[in-house]
């Protein structure tokens, strides 16, 4: 505290300190002097003061690494309508598990216009993580994102399109126009979830960019007055500075995984948000933004067992006698009659038993383990390059899961398997998407 106090002291001699200030120290590697320039505003309430304090705790600049003390800058900076605070907000919280809270807050960022909170949030809506699982939704927000040129939305729409029902690919478009407009998601369409999720169609193709295919970087959101210092973590950057490029580089978010939030610090109060005017303090990465760690995500939905109808029993046979016809029987009456010869009959052969109609035993429905689809490739090279990839860079994120390649049609799924449980299969997912993998859970 008291270098933090001294520092304050010799670099306010020249002025009094801003936000901006805070931001210049920070872009020329003066951590602690940044954080002394924006705490007393941040203890103003100042949403950009607080939105970078957030930063630093996140990344451990200027002060001890602290997620729980960057959460709270985060949701204090959030409330007063923070675009970037409330995307970061909700996709740490989401990282923590408090999917309840998170959701809220992507919800409110995604409706702002926000891209990665609209990727998370359309993830988590797909896969019913956190929340009803509605894909005419989903598929809504993911339009939104990817309409913001956000490369990991674009990947994951290539994946997730083709399971979609011709119902969820015309509520999504609904979605997009009202989101666009500035009309948030209507309301008989929020309340429609779908109760039995669409089987896959054959034409699976790679899913997010979290399986084998490298994560894009996200491009920044709208730019800011003022070019924030501090660079994105790991999830896409909030708002974008077109000036200089922050000192750190962020990776873009991950499809599976929520998104890390930006670790840019905010510049000046005078900054908007994301999609209308970012605000000027808000620093986003210029360079290359952070991936995001979104849901699992799971995606396709599980095919249900087929039972095999039982086949129809065998007709049973009745053996006929000799077509043959029957001479009637010949009775001759004669004086002294001469003996008759016995009377023809034709025997009718006894139906030989009935073989006993075949009914087919039902299969039983085998119990279906869980996997993770990684991809859907047009050919097995492509697949097993894919395989090659993901196990040479997410070989600790896989442990002792290992590659199913299942043909489905013209494409080759590469799947990592088997898991006892849903969540085990969840586990994994989140590892890879963290990672910068898109992925998502399903059953084989």
């Amino acid at each position: 505290m008291l270098t933090l106090l001294a520092l304050a002291a010799a670099t306010t001699t020249a002025g009094p300190a801003t936000v901006q200030t805070g931001v210049e120290r920070w872009r020329a590697g003066d951590d602690a002097g940044a954080v002394a320039a924006w705490l007393p505003y941040a203890a103003q309430g100042v949403p950009d003061a607080l939105f970078n304090m957030g930063q630093a705790y996140k990344l451990g600049r200027g002060v001890t690494r602290d997620q729980a003390i960057a959460r709270d800058y985060y949701r204090k900076a959030a409330a007063k309508g923070h675009l970037p605070a409330q995307a970061n907000l909700g996709i740490t919280l989401f990282q923590a598990g408090e999917k309840a809270e998170s959701l809220r807050w992507l919800k409110t960022a995604a409706d702002r216009g926000e891209a990665r909170a609209q990727y998370v949030y359309g993830i988590a809506l797909y896969n019913g993580d956190g929340a009803p699982r509605n894909q005419g939704v989903a598929y809504g927000y993911l339009l939104r994102a990817r309409e913001a040129k956000l490369p990991q939305a674009a990947t994951a729409l290539v994946t997730i399109e083709p399971a979609l029902t011709p119902e969820a690919v015309t509520a999504g478009q609904a979605v997009a126009a009202s989101l666009a407009s500035g009309a948030g998601v209507p309301t008989a369409l929020a309340a429609a979830g779908n109760a039995k999720p669409a089987a896959p169609r054959r034409a699976d193709v790679l899913k997010t960019p979290t399986p084998p295919v490298q994560t894009a970087t996200v491009p920044p959101p709208a730019t800011p007055r003022v070019t924030p210092p501090v660079q994105t973590a790991a999830v896409p950057s909030a708002a974008t500075v077109r000036a200089t490029p922050p000192v750190v580089t962020t990776r873009p978010p991950v499809v599976v995984g929520p998104p890390r939030p930006a670790d840019i610090p905010a510049q000046t109060a005078a900054a908007t948000p994301a999609t209308t005017p970012a605000r000027p303090p808000v620093v986003a990465a210029t360079t290359t933004p952070p991936r995001p760690t979104p849901l699992p995500a799971s995606t396709t939905p599980p095919r249900p067992a087929a039972i095999a109808a039982a086949p129809s029993p065998m007709p049973t046979t009745t053996a006929q006698a000799d077509p043959s016809p029957r001479p009637p029987a010949t009775v001759t009456a004669r004086a002294e009659p001469t003996p008759k010869p016995p009377a023809t009959v034709t025997a009718r052969a006894e139906p030989s038993p009935k073989p006993p109609a075949s009914v087919a035993k039902p299969d039983v429905p085998r119990a279906r383990d869980w996997r993770v689809q990684l991809g859907a490739f047009s050919s097995q090279k492509q697949a097993d390059a894919a395989w090659t990839s993901v196990k040479t860079a997410q070989g600790s994120a896989i442990g002792k899961a290992k590659p199913i390649f299942e043909p489905s049609g013209p494409v080759v799924k590469v799947q990592l398997g088997p898991f006892a449980s849903k969540a085990a299969a969840s586990d994994v997912c989140a590892k890879l998407a963290f990672a910068g993998r898109a992925c998502f859970v399903t059953q084989g």
